[in-house]
């Protein structure tokens, strides 16, 4: 789902309802993918950790999670690529932080072997939620995250249009 850019279109169509519970037995909340993610990346927030975590090996590379928490409600986790025991590169791949008046999200898929991440940023509030940013990034063979694509969007209008743009 997060692989294919059309979704920051698609979702900012279809979520442009209050994110603050009324409508997550409607119709619309049903279209809205963005409700989908929100639990998937629930339950594995349930399951952090507090120490790193090796998810991956490739060659001398190795790839391990590591949660950073800056406040009750506001943490982020990266992913890092190490080779003989040194950082090589890390990225900020899942956010969350929550407000009184917004909370805000990143969702982040990495393909199977390793070579692409994806990364959906979203906020809602208790009047619309949207997508701000969707970005692709590739691993290099010398372990570094290389970003090949970004789109970043704005408030909505007051038609409730969300305009996004490549960066």
């Amino acid at each position: 789902m997060l692989t294919n850019k059309k979704i920051v279109e698609d979702m900012n169509k279809k979520c442009d309802f209050p994110d603050d519970g009324s409508y997550y037995n409607s119709y619309f909340a049903n279209e809205c993918d963005l409700n989908e993610l929100g639990q998937y990346f629930g339950k594995v927030s349930d399951t952090l950790f507090n120490k790193k975590k090796e998810i991956y090996q490739r060659g001398e590379y190795r790839y391990n999670l590591t949660k950073k928490q800056h406040g009750e409600f506001d943490f982020e986790i990266f992913l890092n690529i190490e080779k003989n025991n040194k950082l090589i590169d890390n990225l900020s791949i899942f956010k969350e932080k929550i407000l009184e008046s917004a909370a805000f999200s990143q969702y982040y898929y990495i393909d199977k072997n390793f070579k692409n991440v994806w990364l959906l940023n979203n906020v809602g509030s208790d009047e619309t939620q949207r997508i701000e940013k969707w970005r692709h990034y590739k691993i290099d063979d010398s372990g570094h995250f290389k970003l090949l694509e970004s789109i970043s969007c704005k408030n909505r209008d007051r038609q409730g249009v969300v305009k996004c743009h490549n960066n």
